[in-house]
This record gives C-alpha cells, structure tokens and sequence, in this order.
C-alpha cells in the first residue's frame, strides 16, 4: 500500500460506518408524500396538488426525468398553482432542473429570486430555508466552499431545529461533498452518515443509493480500491431492489464502477460498465454524466490499446462539451485533458502539450487542486517525450509539491492533537517525580528527629535531594518556557494569513468567542469586502501579481481601520472586517475604508493598476449578539455584498438582521 493509502485509512470509521449502512434495508420502495419526513408538506396541499410534491422530489433525483412533466408534455403538471406551497414546489423542481447538467443559469436565477419573493410573502419557513439551500448549491458550483458551507450549516441547524429532517438530510449531504473537494475526508464520512440515517428514516431509496455512491467516490480519490467496490456493490444492490428505472442515477453508478474496476486491473468488468454507462448517457439530459462516460470510454480504449476509438470518444466529450452554449469551464477541461493523453500516446506531442496547457489553465482559475496536480503529471510526461527534461523536472517537482502539501492540510488536525497529548503526557510525568521527590524528603526529616547520627546523614541527604530537586525543577522551568515559545509561536502560524500577514478564520471565532458585553461601547459593523474583478487581473496579469494585490490591499485596509478593528482574511479575494462604531459613523465608516483603496493605483511589479472593492455590510446594537447571530450577519453581509456587485460593484450596502426587523 502506498503512503497516500496509508494516511487516509481511516480504519475504525470505516468499519463503523460499514456497520452503519449495512444493519438494514428500508421497505420502502422510494420517498413519496406519505414519508415521514414530508407530512406536514402533503398536508398543505389538496388532492389534486399532490402533483406538485411528486414533481418536487423527483426533480431532486432526476431532474431529466421531471422534465417530461412540465406543461409542454402530455403528463404535465399544471402550469399555474393556485396555493402558495405548490406555487414554491413548482418553482423548487424548475430551479432543481435548471441547476442540472446543461440548464439555464439566468432562468435559475430568476427562479431563485421568484422563491425569495415568494418566501417573504407566506412567511414560511421552510420555503425560506430552502431557498437559502439553493443559494449555497450554487455557491459550491462557483468553488465558493467557504461562504456555502456557512449557508449550509445555517440551513443544517435550522432545518433540525424546525423539525424539516429531508432539508436537514440534504444539507448534510451537500456539506459532505464539499469536505471531499477540500479533502477532509474523515468529516466527509461523519457527514453521509448522519444524512444516510435521516434518508432511512424518510424512506428516501434514491438518496440513500447517491450516498454509498458519494461514498465509493471518495474512496475512488483516495485510491481505495476494495473499499470503493464495497460501498458502490451495495449502491447497485439498493438500486436493483428498489426496483425503479433512473437512467442518470445507474449511470453515475456505472460510472464510479468503471474506474474502480480500473484500480483493480478488471478489464472485462471495466468494459461492461463503461458500455452501459455510454448506453444511459443517452438517454439522460446531464452534460455531466454524458463527458464522463465519454471520457471513462476514451480511457478504456487507450489502456487496452485501441488508440483510435480512444481519440475519437475524447473528440466526442470536446465536441460536446463546447458546443454548450452556457459550459462550464471545468467541463471542457476535462475533455482536454483527455485530448492530451490521447495525443501523448499517438506520438502527437505538440497536440497533446497544447491541450495539456489549455486544461491547466482552467483548472487553475478554478482553483481545482487535484485536477491540477495531475495534470502538472501529464505535461511531465509530454515534456519528457520532447526530450525537454528540465521541463519535465520542474513540472514532476509541482505535482510531488503539490501532493505533499494536501497530505499537511489533511494531518495538520491529527498533529494538533498528538502535541496536546505529548504536552499532557510530559506534565504528567513531571508532577508524579516532584510527588515522589516530597515524600523522600519527609522520610529523611522524620529520621532526624530519631538520632542525631541518623540526623548528620539525613542532613546530607537532604542537601543532595534539594540538589536535584534544584536541578529538576530548573529543567523543569526551562521546559515549560520552551513549550510556551514553541505554542505561541503556533498559536501565531494558525491564526495567521501566511500571505497578507492578516487574520485568519481560526483567528476570528476564537475572538468572537473571548469577547465580552463590554468589549465595545456602542456596537458592531460587520462587513464582508471582496475585490472586483480579481478573476480577471489573475487571468490576464498572473497570479503572482494577483498576490501583490491581496498583499497591498491587505496594508490599505490596516491603515483604512483603528488598532482595536479586526480585519480577516476569509478566503481567496475575500475579507471580513469587524468595527466598533456608533450607527451614525457607518456610513463615514465604510466611505473612508472604500476611499482607501480606490484613491491611488496600485504600484504593481509590471504595470499601475486602479483596484477598487465592494462591500455588504450590517450593523447591531448589541455586543452579546454578534456570537449569537454571527452566520446570520455573514449571510444577510454576503447577500448585500451581492447586490452591490449586480448594481455596478466599488461601493457598499447594508442589509437589515431578521430577528432585529420590525414588524408592521
């Protein structure tokens, strides 16, 4: 087994988990309006609206499916609900669908904001949670983990709160899938399997069906060959005993099943899964599943040495992936990336280094770490056929870096906590010694007071004790300072942006929860700052200069702000500052900051560049509430800062707290 298998077997959570999943097997064939966890939505709807709850759920699975129900078919919904609860499902499954393969993001979005309008109307809410689910769905679509893994866990919590386990359940799932893209695997398993119990008791077979396949896949990342094979064999018994027909989810079965049966050198069974998967590609309307059954295609051929037909799926996926008109960038990339390999083998190098360069520079504006790393392994080996071996170095040298790094975000928690037990372990040992060195000394003054003989020799065994007493203690002491150098030198790196020298996130909730009523006076501004049009001084002037801007409006906003200001890092161009002002000094506030930034070009290392930021903002009067509602703050920051941006960006917005709204 390999070092990378090694570090990610998480033995025991495993087995607990494979425990967990395989105690029993609903009756039930598949989640309808009678579960238990969808009661109180039937019960809002009369007989001839149950429709549109049966839309809604399978718009959740099968979005291509519940297409054939919209009103342009012969089993169509109707078009228009007279109730508000099946006016939001409708609009929820055309949302879902949109959101799917190759939907329509404008049309998304004004299906989203017809929900918001929608929610604020009934007061539901659980319509409101579910549009704020949507909301962070979409954030993970844009790689924003950060802001939708506050949304989600908001959602997470209030949804158990309020009794909506389904929504709960889907939470849980969704924060799972971002663990595996972050690489917290461990939380990842925590995760699918608390939405895995809930989808039980909700009687939810497809979920439960993507959640061992969810599964399988994060194993299929950690190249934990048995393990995935384990998890999507009972994903395909699920399935087949559930006993419905869903195209999109037995392809994504088939899918997962080809690459695991290319971990483990199956070629017969790898082919099988492959051809069914191309099969159901057909008939679902997924882009997605569609490129990556092309692409498992072209992988198979070109391992089993059929270099044409290889060529000529990964064509397919370029093909099709470019011709959709709305295509995610990450999409076309994956087909280049299979281009280049196809290329390699054929001997066609200048090809394959293009298409090879092309998806990584995709994948670098997205950020996508894995999919980067082995990509800088592909043009390692196109480099290397070229005969340009110092090229090819310096790209093996990125992925072995690259690699190595992951592995240190993946343990840094494990080493945290090994330096708290060795502390623990040490002071132990130290207080057991100094216990034992008292009661020798107690033992030689009672002897003293026996006989003034026994009393000279006590004397002098005393005087040695003291001696190393003496010593041990200064051993002792000098230890101890030791270890509180070595701690606050790590309490510093972890609170501490390595890049602008800012804090960070661990920075922020420790002094969120060291804070007092009379830490401030007045109150709080809360405001979340992004940079505009970061994206694009990256795209066109390179990351090292989109550094120096982070760095430089790292050293305005410190100037811009008073000592006792938090100003954090959040992530990428992302920034959190907290302020202690009185309402009426918001406004000058926030201008003075955006006037700080904006009133001179940033003196960068190839060219001057004018930098301006947006920011959404809230205020609170009370200290006690900015712990208590602080993932309110940052949404309702989050979503003025969003206005801000669709209104023309280089400017501020605040937004109102909901439980500080006045009502009518």
């Amino acid at each position: 087994m390999s070092s990378f298998q090694r570090l990610f077997s998480f033995s025991l959570k495993t087995i607990l988990l494979f425990i967990f999943l395989n105690c029993s097997y609903s009756v039930s064939a598949t989640v309808d309006a009678n579960s238990t966890c969808l009661k109180d939505l039937s019960k809002k709807l009369d007989a001839s609206e149950q429709q549109y709850l049966n839309f809604y759920l399978l718009s959740q699975i099968d979005p291509s499916a519940a297409i054939k129900l919209l009103p342009q078919s012969n089993n169509a919904v109707k078009a228009m609900p007279a109730s508000l609860m099946a006016k939001a499902l409708l609009l929820l499954g055309k949302l879902r669908i949109e959101q799917s393969g190759n939907g329509n993001r404008e049309l998304a979005n004004q299906y989203l904001e017809a929900l918001d309008k929608l929610a604020a109307q009934s007061r539901s809410r659980w319509l409101k949670l579910e549009v704020e689910y949507r909301e962070a769905t979409i954030l993970v679509d844009e790689n924003e983990f950060a802001l939708a893994q506050v949304k989600l866990k908001s959602v997470r919590d209030a949804a158990l709160k309020q009794g909506h386990r389904h929504l709960y359940a889907r939470s849980l799932k969704w924060l799972g899938n971002i663990d595996v893209d972050l690489g917290a695997y461990e939380s990842a398993l925590t995760n699918y399997e608390r939405a895995y119990q809930t989808f039980e008791q909700c009687g939810d077979q497809q979920q439960l069906i993507l959640i061992l396949s969810n599964i399988a896949s994060l194993y299929i990342n950690m190249e934990e060959w048995h393990q995935a094979d384990s998890y999507i064999s009972r994903a395909f018994d699920r399935y087949d005993k559930e006993g419905s027909v869903h195209p999109i989810i037995e392809s994504v079965l088939h899918i997962n099943a080809a690459e695991i049966e290319q971990g483990l050198d199956n070629i017969q069974r790898r082919k099988m899964h492959v051809d069914r998967a191309i099969e159901l590609s057909d008939k679902v309307s997924s882009l997605r599943v569609q490129l990556n059954a092309l692409v498992n295609l072209s992988s198979y051929y070109l391992d089993t040495g059929n270099e044409e037909a290889a060529l000529k799926a990964a064509n397919q996926c370029f093909e099709l992936a470019s011709g959709y008109s709305g295509g995610n960038e990450l999409n076309i990339a994956l087909c280049h990336e299979s281009l280049a390999d196809n290329y390699l083998s054929s001997g066609w190098q200048e090809l394959a280094l293009e298409h090879g360069l092309t998806a990584l520079s995709i994948y670098e504006a997205e950020n996508d770490v894995l999919r980067k790393s082995r990509t800088y392994l592909t043009l390692a080996k196109i480099y290397e056929s070229k005969g340009q071996f110092e090229t090819a170095l310096a790209f093996y040298k990125r992925f072995s870096e690259d690699n190595k790094k992951f592995l240190f975000d993946i343990r840094q928690k494990e080493l945290y906590a090994l330096q708290e037990r060795f502390d623990a372990n040490v002071n132990e040992k130290e207080i057991q010694l100094l216990k034992k060195e008292k009661e020798l000394v107690e033992l030689r003054l009672a002897e003293k007071k026996a006989s003034e003989d026994i009393l000279r020799l006590g004397t002098g065994l005393i005087i040695i004790v003291l001696y190393v007493m003496y010593r041990r203690y200064r051993m002792v002491t000098k230890r101890k300072r030791l270890l509180e150098k070595f701690n606050a030198e790590l309490l510093t790196q972890t609170n501490q942006d390595a890049l602008t020298g800012l804090h960070n996130r661990r920075f922020l909730e420790q002094w969120l929860n060291r804070q007092s009523k009379a830490s401030f006076q007045y109150g709080y501004l809360v405001s979340v700052i992004d940079i505009d049009h970061f994206k694009k001084i990256n795209d066109e002037l390179g990351h090292q200069v989109g550094d120096e801007v982070l760095v430089e409006i790292a050293n305005r906003l410190r100037k811009a702000v008073r000592k006792n200001d938090i100003v954090v890092r959040w992530g990428g161009e992302e920034f959190v500052l907290v302020m202690a002002c009185q309402p009426e000094e918001c406004d000058a506030c926030l201008t003075r900051i955006l006037d700080c930034v904006r009133s001179k070009d940033f003196e960068l290392s190839c060219t001057d560049l004018p930098v301006t930021i947006s920011m959404g903002a809230v205020y609170t009067n009370e200290p006690t509430q900015l712990s208590l509602y602080w993932s309110e703050m940052l949404v309702r920051a989050d979503k003025a800062l969003y206005e801000v941006k669709r209104s023309g960006r280089n400017g501020y917005q605040f937004s109102e707290l909901e439980h500080e709204k006045r009502t009518p």
